[in-house]
């Protein structure tokens, strides 16, 4: 079976429901807290909370129009009944009420169905032992080695919670997980807290504009990528989970609950792109937060990692959890990223390209803070200190070093946004950074192309190709219909495309070859045909990847090429961005259009 999980969430944590509505993943109070529901990870010891129909039910699912909230519908030739699951966000005299609270509300649609709750939260990734006790009319689950606690609030019987007896629903049942705070149990203001929430995910799909082809999809990718926004510093996490694995079986587990400034600035683009600004804004000041870093003497000092915590931390130490089996028993299951000490010198152009888009294709502020001025002068002598090196590149190899195409591509790109930003603000800066843009566009075409694969390749000197080389023509770099362009095209197709599904290269790196597509390069590739002047075929492969969504319309990182099937971490921000960027271009915007800024009829806000 797929990752046929929702998501739910409250930018600032978030939970995974199953198809049978059994909460499977989730940590408290953070995207990056130790989880309390872990079940994902291992089946046996995980922790979940389900509440079970007793008896034989038909099973349908589906996020509320335009919102959040997920609702689980059971039923049968007797009974029906409908969980609703959401946390709470809305606004509330000028503030955002998100507080850490869970709610599920289930509603008797008809006869008398019964079930038998199953609140089994393991504290702590399920590496202790959780005891569970009734409490000020909550049940209360705590680990005697892990600070904090989980309450469950609700007006059924606690006892047979406990107990795990039949219950008998009638008219609403409410049950509320909170972390460390029990609330009491009170119709009017849960009822309250679903109407206000309908309505705040409601207006962030009203405050945007959309395309009309694909429409429904990039809604739904766009109300994905909020949730994966941690509003409390700015910070946007990569996904909301650890170490699915991207081959099931393997050791290719990673923990994605962390900000990749890559990814962010990838985000931040998208959500921009149907203009939506108060997410960059935020993510402006955590750049701010984590490149200029405050020492005791109040002195700025500029700090440059590839990622950080959700509150901007430095170190993100990795380490394995022994006791949990692993999703489908893929071990090892990690948390923690030891990929923050890597040296991705592609980071910088990135960034910077984000800036750009965001002061002066979208010109959402008449002036250039100078922090920001900053960040681009530190990035920009990153740029010249590192270009000429080795790293690690962008699909984070852990063993191995080289002169990445891509890495090289985007420090190209940092200048050349960097200059389009001085120019705009009317800046002065150093003539130099011309000079070297120049020269590592000559060195790019020189030594990253390969005339007997005639197709740009993977780093210098080799003869593996990488899917991203398709993001030549997307910066500018290259014209789409260069003929170079046009031969690395046809060599990916040949070697990296099966079916619609795109690889990110097939070479042997740390953990043997791969063996999954990576859902972002499909998309890469469905723009570079479309940038080619092939938009029939482009237009075909994007509606064939649609198909490999779950039933909600969630795509994870990978998909397996043998049971296409889901895999890896869920849902991932890349893959939904990508499938914003393509969904945008492929209704006819090019690639750094707002699509808010026309008149033409194809957009609606």
């Amino acid at each position: 079976m797929s990752l046929e999980y929702g998501i739910i969430g409250n930018c600032r944590t978030a939970a995974l429901i199953s198809r049978n509505g059994s909460i499977n993943w989730c940590c408290m109070p953070d995207f990056d807290s130790p989880s309390v529901f872990a079940k994902i990870l291992d089946e046996g010891t995980g922790g979940t909370f389900a509440i079970q129909p007793i008896g034989t039910y038909k099973i349908s699912q589906q996020y509320a129009h335009n919102t959040n909230l997920l609702e689980t519908i059971f039923s049968n030739s007797k009974h029906k009944f409908v969980m609703i699951d959401f946390f709470e966000r809305y606004r509330e005299n000028g503030n955002i009420a998100r507080d850490n609270r869970i709610y599920r509300i289930v509603r008797v649609l008809k006869g008398n169905p019964k079930v038998i709750v199953n609140f089994d939260p393991k504290m702590n990734y399920a590496q202790g032992k959780t005891i569970k006790s009734i409490k000020e009319n909550c049940i209360e689950a705590h680990d005697t080695d892990f600070n904090g606690r989980i309450c469950l609030n609700t007006n059924v019987s606690l006892g047979k919670i406990m107990n795990k007896d039949p219950i008998e629903l009638k008219g609403n049942s409410y049950f509320i997980v909170s972390h460390n705070s029990p609330i009491e149990i009170n119709e009017g203001y849960i009822e309250n807290s679903l109407k206000k929430t309908i309505e705040y995910w409601n207006e962030f799909v009203r405050k945007a504009s959309w395309p009309q082809f694909y429409k429904k999809q990039v809604i739904r990718s766009a109300l994905a990528l909020k949730l994966l926004t941690y509003d409390k510093t700015g910070a946007i996490i990569a996904a909301a989970t650890t170490s699915l694995p991207e081959i099931i079986g393997k050791e290719r587990n990673w923990d994605y609950r962390y900000c990749w400034l890559r990814d962010g600035s990838f985000t931040i683009n998208a959500l921009t792109r149907i203009c939506h600004f108060d997410e960059a804004q935020s993510f402006m000041n955590f750049l701010e937060k984590v490149l200029l870093q405050c020492d005791e003497a109040d002195i700025y000092k500029f700090v440059m990692q590839i990622m950080y915590g959700i509150n901007g931390e430095t170190e993100i130490t990795e380490r394995i959890l022994e006791r949990l089996s692993g999703y489908k028993d893929s071990r090892p299951v990690r948390v923690g990223n030891a990929a923050y000490k890597q040296k991705q010198i592609d980071v910088a152009g990135e960034v910077i390209d984000t800036i750009c888009e965001y002061y002066v294709e979208y010109s959402y502020e008449d002036k250039l803070p100078g922090k920001i001025w900053g960040i681009i002068e530190q990035l920009i002598s990153f740029v010249f200190e590192n270009w000429k090196e080795k790293d690690n590149g962008i699909w984070e190899f852990r063993g191995i070093r080289e002169h990445f195409t891509h890495s090289k591509l985007m420090c190209w790109v940092a200048l050349d946004r960097a200059i389009k930003i001085a120019e705009h603000f009317k800046v002065e800066y150093d003539k130099s950074w011309e000079r070297l843009k120049e020269e590592i566009r000559e060195e790019i075409l020189a030594k990253s192309w390969n005339e007997g694969k005639k197709a740009f390749t993977i780093y210098y000197g080799s003869d593996e190709l990488d899917a991203s080389v398709l993001l030549m023509p997307y910066y500018g770099f290259i014209e789409p219909k260069d003929k170079r362009m046009l031969l690395t095209l046809e060599a990916i197709e040949k070697e990296l495309v099966e079916g619609c599904l795109v690889l990110r290269y097939r070479m042997r790196d740390d953990f043997g070859k791969p063996k999954n597509s990576f859902s972002i390069c499909t998309f890469w590739y469905i723009d570079a045909l479309y940038l080619a002047g092939q938009k029939k075929k482009a237009k075909k492969f994007f509606q064939q990847m649609l198909r490999y969504s779950n039933r909600l319309g969630l795509f994870s990182e990978d998909i397996d090429l043998e049971t296409k099937e889901l895999t890896g971490n869920f849902p991932q921000a890349y893959t939904h961005i990508a499938l914003i960027y393509c969904a945008i271009l492929l209704s006819g915007k090019g690639t750094r259009r707002l699509i808010c800024s026309t008149d033409n009829e194809e957009f609606q806000a």
